[in-house]
């Protein structure tokens, strides 16, 4: 599944490029993690705001390190782990990493099956529909910032309108189905 992982790598990707070099979309990918030991009452922040338990054992979770310019999240479904890049602890809420966390929870709960929609949808399950559209919106802004990044190829400007568009979907699926559960 980790080539499915690139396509969201590339959006969520947040580099400074000052010579102007072509931009480098496995940068977030390496050997370089470790227990998120620093991170943890951070993760247990977000945890709390939770509003269902998750049908997994608690994940580990570890910490993508080593200069790594990228904002992402991987779930290793295999080994119930939850990979968080450092650059998320500083420039996401403890509302927005929740979500985050959520959505990859719902990979590693859907066993990665089914279209990456369903993972918002069940995160939002978890945590509750406003701290996954904040999650949404902070991954739009993200997108849209990279965007303008230049050295960009176009296979990477690509996919990223890709991913901009499929976030602008996710988010207007979400109100639409947390309005229809909404009392009236």
């Amino acid at each position: 599944m980790a080539h499915l992982k690139l396509v969201v790598l590339l959006a969520v990707m947040l580099t400074t490029n000052p010579a102007n070099q072509k931009i480098d979309p496995l940068s977030c990918h390496g050997p370089d993690t470790s227990p998120s030991v620093f991170y943890q009452a951070r993760i247990d922040e977000s945890l709390k705001l939770f509003s269902t338990k998750p049908k997994i054992t608690k994940p580990e979770f570890l910490v993508r390190h080593a200069g790594t310019r990228c904002h992402n999240t991987w779930a290793d479904i295999l080994r119930n782990r939850v990979i968080i890049s450092e650059p998320i602890f500083r420039d996401f809420s403890s509302e927005e990493l929740a979500g985050l966390i959520a959505h990859e929870i719902a990979h590693i709960e859907l066993r990665d099956k089914g279209p990456h929609i369903q993972m918002d949808l069940r995160g939002a399950e978890l945590t509750s529909t406003s701290i996954m559209l904040a999650k949404l919106k902070r991954m739009l802004s993200i997108c849209i910032d990279l965007k303008k990044t230049k050295g960009l190829t176009y296979s990477i400007l690509h996919n990223l309108q890709w991913e901009i568009e499929d976030y602008r979907f996710t988010i207007s699926k979400i109100k639409s189905q947390s309005s229809t559960e909404s009392p009236k």
